[in-house]
């Protein structure tokens, strides 16, 4: 908010100032100052004051809108439990992806690796487990024999 500052006790007097909105009533409620209003749109002030305003700004407001990538094309990693996901947006078009394709950047490449790759060794253990499982499963497939077969072809009633 801009003020005048109109009491004359005050060292501020004559000034005129940009201060925090609820401060600034405060002020004006108190008799300090004035609140400076914004020049009609078609007088030629209105211009200059637009300038005064936008030097004000340091950034972004939160109710601005964020522009889109510049090519269109946004990219992400989502990791919901064990499952890595990258994520394509594409004109408002949202893709899952179970790995990075080919025109994917290379810190997306990167980071899903990160993901994908979260433990190593226990990644490596359960392919060890898993190996064990099946020299298990083929171990008592060998030692039934033909008789496994015989009896998933023809049912285990003899003829």
């Amino acid at each position: 908010m801009k003020v005048k500052f109109t009491n004359p006790n005050n060292k501020k007097f004559g000034t005129t100032e940009h201060i925090e909105n609820t401060t600034g009533r405060t002020l004006i409620a108190l008799g300090e100052c004035e609140e400076v209003c914004a020049p009609l749109r078609t007088s030629p002030d209105w211009l200059a004051w637009r300038k005064e305003q936008d030097a004000l700004r340091t950034g972004p407001s939160i109710y601005d809108t964020v522009p889109s990538a510049p090519n269109g094309i946004e990219w992400g990693i989502k990791q919901t439990g064990k499952k890595v996901l990258v994520l394509k947006k594409v004109d408002g078009q949202l893709f899952f992806l179970d790995g990075p394709p080919k025109d994917a950047p290379a810190s997306i490449v990167q980071q899903f690796l990160d993901a994908a790759a979260k433990d190593p060794e226990a990644n490596a253990v359960a392919i060890e487990a898993a190996k064990r499982k099946q020299q298990e499963q083929d171990r008592t497939d060998k030692s039934l024999g033909n008789r496994t077969v015989m009896a998933a072809l023809f049912g285990s009633k003899p003829l």
